[in-house]
């Protein structure tokens, strides 16, 4: 089993690590786009920049190398408001997968994995590109479980600022169709039962 580096005690747990990442990655030229893995995340060098991920509990800490003496380091945050209402399921390659606690519908929500991003077009062309395959990922996958008859798809971010894509299961015969599921009904969470059983089947299927 992987034991990632908590937050406050990355910066050590990095620093001779990523010198050396960065001593071998100065070497490279040319506008080629490559992907080392690791064992505690995945690197991406793009145009002469390193971004290293590293995934903990509860943050993705993304180290930045722009040919800068001054290395920085950001963190990704889950909004507040999503984290409150939705359960992870897990992670892909750019996107957290989350369960959203409303038992009304199978609904599930893609939240990209970067720091101050609120639209689509703050990503990069290739984080756009993977984005959509993730989205096109997770409906085939929610249309193949619950044999739906539409399946939503929404960026809305008008109160939850944080980049985020909603996937909603819907049917003929669910209480908001054909109208769309927000601000119609109030959520009704998953019994801890009902939970159990739904987190098991997604996790599975994914």
């Amino acid at each position: 089993m992987n034991t990632y580096p908590q937050p406050d005690a990355v910066n050590d747990y990095l620093a001779e690590y990523v010198s050396l990442i960065i001593k071998s990655l100065k070497k490279l030229k040319g506008n080629s786009q490559w992907c080392l893995s690791f064992d505690l995340g995945c690197s991406h060098i793009n145009h002469g920049s390193l971004l290293l991920l590293l995934f903990s509990p509860n943050v993705t800490l993304f180290y930045s190398y722009n040919s800068s003496p001054n290395p920085v380091f950001m963190s990704f945050i889950l909004h507040s408001a999503l984290k409150k209402d939705c359960i992870e399921i897990t992670r892909l390659d750019l996107c957290l997968v989350l369960l959203m606690n409303d038992s009304h519908y199978p609904w599930l929500i893609l939240v990209p994995q970067r720091v101050n991003v609120s639209e689509i077009y703050q990503l990069s062309s290739a984080e756009q590109q993977q984005l959509t395959r993730e989205s096109s990922y997770i409906s085939e996958k929610l249309q193949r479980l619950y044999h739906a008859d539409k399946i939503n798809i929404a960026a809305l971010g008008n109160i939850v600022p944080q980049l985020h894509i909603h996937h909603v299961v819907r049917y003929k015969s669910d209480k908001a169709w054909p109208a769309p599921i927000w601000g119609k009904f109030d959520a009704v969470a998953y019994s801890d039962t009902e939970l159990g059983l739904t987190l098991k089947k997604l996790r599975e299927f994914l």
